[in-house]
């Protein structure tokens, strides 16, 4: 089975749209939910004591350690893609 590589690209991208829609739409559905006070309550504690503060540093926010690493192992394989090559 011969698929090309932008087929394989878009039939990806298109699964990744479809979870996207579908994690929304639960996502919207869970927020219109009706809850009970002291639930919201702990939940805004939890949220306010859990949150990163900017006097936390760098790495208190979780999604910018992840891209920074991300980052790293992507400069690591061009840098040794180059190195490799003829």
């Amino acid at each position: 089975m011969n698929v090309s590589g932008l087929a394989l690209l878009l039939h990806c991208l298109a699964v990744c749209l479809l979870g996207m829609a579908s994690g929304s739409a639960m996502y919207t559905g869970s927020k219109r939910m009706p809850v009970h006070k002291s639930m919201a309550d702990v939940s805004n504690i939890i949220y306010e004591t859990c949150r990163p503060t900017p006097a936390a540093g760098p790495l208190a926010d979780p999604l910018e350690v992840s891209s920074a690493s991300v980052s790293s192992i992507i400069r690591r394989s061009f840098a040794f893609q180059s190195d490799a090559s003829p």
